[in-house]
């Protein structure tokens, strides 16, 4: 994720675990988590918020 830019929108589905490992959040199933990557820590992910829907 070094390489990818602030500007660039990128859509990832994966499984919990891998969410919760970097996000340090928990989803529910049918939730989603946006992030960005962060100003201070290059190449590292920020949680904006969650999207519930309604699965």
């Amino acid at each position: 994720m070094t390489n990818l830019r602030n500007a660039e929108l990128i859509v990832m589905v994966t499984h919990q675990v891998t969410v919760t490992a970097l996000s340090g959040i928990y989803p529910a199933s049918g939730e989603a988590v946006v992030m960005r990557l962060s100003d201070q820590d290059k190449g590292k992910l920020k949680p904006l918020g969650r999207v519930d829907f309604g699965l």
